[in-house]
């Protein structure tokens, strides 16, 4: 089974694609639709009239039914959801889910119901219980005036200011969500210049790509995408020359931290940064969870005259089997971002227990939402990373940033002048 959820602002033509994409893959297929409002839904009636009389639903003050209101459109989704999963469908298509619920419902709540965010955290957790992984989150980033004005002519009908005001912090305040928590999908961007075609053209390769992807472990899924990248280069020394060139910032304090010189790298992949620091004389041990990819690793190191095969483990960073400061430093680059934040918190605890030191670097707010490799790294903010090492009863020591493109490459990108460095990092301690 695969699910898929469209999201985005009213207007921005979801329903539209979701019903082509439907007739491409009935073909070979058994596909399931949910709408965001379904006729196939015992509450019909009720949420097609909450909406007809309002846009907004509820924004009225002289009697605030959002309680209920909220209540009445996530036992709604809960039905069809349910629904869709009884029919074993081979994909299903989800037109919203309680992303828009929540952020939607959130936004109409702020200032007007006293503890709505404790009230809306439990209703999300009542939505997200039962909840089947979602294999890919299709986010319509379009302009919200177009998106308005589509909506108006598609329902008849126009908008306050008051109205559109609201829709626009709807719209955020979803973008910000769908960031935040999208360690659990992989992520596709519709941007507002792509035609119908084209958005067509590029959820079908995705969609396909999940097809395939489900016919292969996971441990050939990484390994295949470790040699892809090393194979676009002549050789694998102008690959790790390349990679390495990017890490210096990381390596510099990994060597200032590790006194004993004993260092483990947790989640390495290809283990280009393990197998350097070895070759300069530090003691590593490289953890992945992938045997296949630990091998190809040792396999890396052994031809290259840059790098040194070191101590290869298989391993999940989220149990660490090693004694009490075992290492002087645990440390990892471009890992951490693909975790939610309850996993985030229980790897650093681990770390921070094995290791005297955790190192670690991750991707800033620098990068677009749509400029994800994998489409699941969450570039959060540095006020959420604090935050998240401050949940783990983690210190911080040193906190800097570095940037990944070359001067020019910025220069070029005038959108992206007052954003941070590209990528953050962070020296920590366990908090005595």
């Amino acid at each position: 089974m695969i699910n898929i959820v469209f999201e985005g602002s009213t207007g921005a033509g979801k329903t539209t694609i979701i019903n082509k994409l439907k007739k491409i893959y009935e073909k070979e297929y058994k596909v399931g639709i949910t709408n965001d409002i379904d006729r196939s839904s015992p509450l019909y009636k009720v949420i097609k009239k909450m909406f007809d009389e309002n846009a907004l639903v509820s924004l009225k003050e002289n009697f605030n039914t959002l309680r209920y209101e909220t209540l009445v459109q996530s036992a709604d989704y809960l039905y069809l959801r349910e629904k869709i999963y009884s029919q074993n469908n081979d994909i299903n298509f989800f037109d919203r889910n309680y992303s828009s619920i929540f952020s939607y419902q959130s936004v109409l709540m702020d200032k007007k119901i006293e503890n709505s965010n404790e009230f809306m955290n439990k209703v999300l957790s009542c939505m997200k219980s039962g909840e089947k992984p979602i294999d890919l989150m299709i986010f319509f980033d379009c302009d919200i005036q177009k998106s308005l004005k589509r909506s108006e002519m598609r329902d008849n009908r126009k908008y306050s200011s008051e109205e559109k005001n609201t829709f626009k912090k709807f719209n955020d305040k979803l973008k910000d969500f769908i960031r935040y928590n999208n360690s659990d999908y992989k992520l596709l961007i519709i941007e507002d210049d792509d035609s119908m075609d084209n958005a067509i053209k590029k959820i079908v390769k995705k969609i396909n790509e999940i097809i395939e992807d489900k016919k292969k472990s996971e441990e050939d899924k990484w390994y295949e995408l470790y040699k892809i990248d090393i194979e676009e280069f002549e050789k694998p020394d102008d690959y790790i020359r390349y990679k390495l060139k990017y890490k210096k910032m990381l390596v510099k304090k990994i060597i200032k931290y590790a006194k004993n010189k004993n260092v483990i790298e947790t989640g390495c992949g290809t283990g280009l940064t393990a197998g350097y620091l070895q070759k300069i004389g530090l003691n590593v041990t490289a953890l992945d969870l992938s045997q296949k990819v630990l091998d190809y690793a040792e396999e890396i190191a052994k031809q290259s005259k840059i790098i040194a095969p070191c101590k290869y483990e298989q391993g999940d960073i989220l149990n660490l089997k090693y004694n009490h400061n075992t290492f002087d430093v645990s440390y990892s680059n471009g890992v951490l971002e693909h975790f939610n934040d309850d996993d985030i918190i229980k790897t650093l605890k681990q770390q921070m227990n094995i290791s005297k030191y955790v190192i670690f670097g991750i991707p800033s707010t620098y990068f677009n939402m749509n400029e994800k490799m994998l489409g699941n790294e969450r570039g959060l903010s540095l006020k959420e990373w604090e935050k998240l090492i401050h949940k783990a009863n983690g210190r911080i020591i040193e906190e800097t940033s570095f940037h990944y493109y070359k001067f020019f490459r910025r220069l070029l990108e005038v959108k992206k002048w007052f954003k941070p460095k590209a990528f953050w990092l962070f020296v920590i301690e366990k908090d005595n």
